[in-house]
Order: C-alpha cells, then sequence, then structure tokens
C-alpha cells in the first residue's frame, strides 16, 4: 500500500495505518538522534492536522496520540521536517516527467549560503564562529480595513525577526529554490527599538509557544466560578462543566450601498479538559470542550430558560463516529 493510501485514504483504526504511523515514529527518532549528536535539537516536530509541524515535543508518545486522534497534515507524503531526503547519498534520476510531485528528493541541506554578495549561516555553524550572520528580518505589508459610515483601507507594513535553523536547496529540474527555516522571535515583546534607533531583539522570547509538558486539571477557578471537568462533573450532584460562549460577528448587506450590522450568537458546550499553558512571564488556561448542535440541541422553551439536550453534539471526532 501507498504512503498517500494509508496515510489520507483509510482508517485511523486500521492495521496498515497503525504500521505506517510507527514506521514515521522510527523515522523521526533516528532523525532526532543525529541531530543530538550535533548539538541541534531535542525535540520532534508534530505533523498532525492542528500542530502541521508547528509545534515540537519531547515525547514521541504524544505525537503517536496526535497522529491516532487527529491524522497527518495535508499533503506530507514526504517527511522532509523528519528527515526523509536529507543528506542522503540517493542519486537524482529524472525522467524529464516533472508532474506536480514538488522538488526532487534528496533535498540540499547547507551550513552557510551567499545570496546577492552576502553570505548566511544556521545558528549551528553561527556558534562556531564570532561574526553572527544568522540573523533575518522579513517585512510584511498587508491591508487594514476601517468600518464607519463608509469602508476606508490604509497598507500597512511589519518586520518581523528570527534565526536560520536551517538552509535547504530544492531542485526542481528547470529552477532551484532556496528555503530558510527560521524560528521567529516574539515581535510584540521581544523587539524593540532604542532611543538611537536601533532594533533590539530578545533572544530569550521565541515565538514557540507554551513550555512543555502542559498541566491539566479536573477544576479550575476563574474570577471566583470552579469549573469542572465532564469526567469530574461525573463524581459530584453540582453540575459545574457547562459552558456558554457567546460570539459577535458583523453581517453585510449589498444593495446599493455596504451596509453592515453587528449579530451576537450563543453557543453551548461542556469541558472535556483543562490544561494551563506556561508562557514563562504569563499563564494562559485553555478550556478543551464538546459543543452541542446549536441548531437541533438548544432551544427556548416557552419561560425563556434555554435547554440544552446534551444527546446532540454539534461535532463528533472522526475517531468516535
Amino acid at each position: 500500500m501507498d504512503r498517500h493510501t494509508w496515510m489520507y485514504k483509510i482508517s485511523r483504526a486500521t492495521q496498515e495505518y497503525i504500521d505506517g504511523v510507527e514506521k514515521f515514529i522510527q523515522c523521526a527518532e533516528e532523525n532526532l538522534k543525529k541531530k543530538r549528536e550535533h548539538g541541534k535539537e531535542d525535540r520532534i516536530t508534530c505533523p498532525c492536522h492542528d500542530c502541521y509541524n508547528l509545534k515540537k515535543y519531547s515525547s514521541v508518545a504524544t505525537i503517536r496520540e496526535h497522529l491516532f486522534r487527529r491524522g497527518f497534515m495535508t499533503g506530507y507524503t514526504k517527511w522532509i521536517w523528519h528527515g526523509e531526503g536529507i543528506n542522503s547519498k540517493k542519486t537524482r534520476t529524472s525522467d524529464g516527467n516533472r508532474g506536480t510531485y514538488g522538488p526532487d528528493i534528496p533535498v540540499t541541506s547547507y551550513e552557510g549560503y551567499d545570496v546577492n554578495g552576502y553570505t548566511f549561516y544556521t545558528q549551528c555553524q553561527d556558534n562556531k564562529s564570532t561574526v553572527q550572520n544568522i540573523g533575518v528580518c522579513v517585512e510584511a505589508s498587508s491591508t487594514e480595513f476601517d468600518r464607519g459610515k463608509s469602508i476606508t483601507s490604509r497598507d500597512i507594513k511589519k518586520s518581523y525577526y528570527g534565526v536560520i535553523e536551517e538552509i535547504w536547496e530544492l531542485d526542481y529540474k528547470d529552477f532551484k529554490v532556496t528555503l530558510f527555516r527560521c524560528k521567529w522571535f516574539d515581535d510584540g515583546r521581544g523587539v524593540r527599538v532604542d532611543e538611537s534607533g536601533f532594533t533590539l531583539v530578545d533572544f530569550s522570547r521565541f515565538a514557540y509557544g507554551p513550555d512543555i509538558p502542559v498541566t491539566s486539571y479536573e477544576g479550575y477557578d476563574v474570577n471566583g466560578y470552579t469549573f469542572y471537568t465532564q469526567c469530574q462533573d461525573n463524581k459530584s450532584t453540582v453540575q459545574n462543566s457547562g459552558v456558554c460562549v457567546e460570539a459577535s460577528s458583523t453581517e453585510f448587506d449589498r444593495g446599493k450601498s455596504i451596509t453592515s450590522r453587528d449579530i451576537k450568537k450563543s453557543y453551548y458546550g461542556v469541558i472535556e479538559e483543562i490544561w494551563e499553558l506556561d508562557y514563562k512571564d504569563f499563564k494562559v488556561t485553555l478550556f478543551r470542550c464538546k459543543w452541542f448542535d446549536d441548531g437541533r440541541g438548544v432551544r427556548v422553551d416557552e419561560s425563556g430558560f434555554t435547554l440544552v439536550d446534551f444527546s446532540r453534539f454539534g461535532h463528533v471526532d472522526a475517531l468516535q463516529e
């Protein structure tokens, strides 16, 4: 069975999918071992549908659980972020048919690269030198809209700063593309401009997210109210696992002129898990919830009370169906 089939076409409960995940874990662990030997990394990026290779974990058990619960991110049939094809000694062959499969494998990696007369280095290579050439700055442009009597827009620019972790050269036969894989700094608190106009970057504030492992609770106090998970609630005669979120949005009517109106809608659910994310200087609490079908599972009776049908959920994970 080819990789695309077992990753995306069959159930995640089949033996083929289970065996495929174990092959991926083995590939990721071997790549991590090589990186540790060079002092590069001690965590593995997670390619599940939610993490999308943007989050890293030290435990392969966490990644394995994510892949069984959520599946792989779209199109990740070449495990390039986990060592497949990089620095391989395989010989590139070409039959003249490019198709839509992306660059040739193996991908060439470098520790230094010249771009328009400037030499950039990876962070690993830079640690061996007294001159720092790993820093990058990307200026992004976007359009911001102001909603008043009429809709106006303005162009804004913002700079993002980071350091280079890896440099890859992708060969598309007729042309080549160079990619810099970077760590990005927290632009809100990790970057500032001093009185002389120089931009200062706090290297301790990487935009990697919270510390791992994440702390979980069965009960949590918020502004004097105690919330419980559904599991904890089942042990008690008092129910404190229910939540209600009021969402606001803007609706536009298109006629001779564009008019808008603000609308609000309430969503009801129960708490399954409570997580506390530690971002070093502050903490964020997340409630992982099951949400009820707001169309058929929620109604208001003649006395004005909101009734929720606990048997009608608005979304069910693919493994629970």
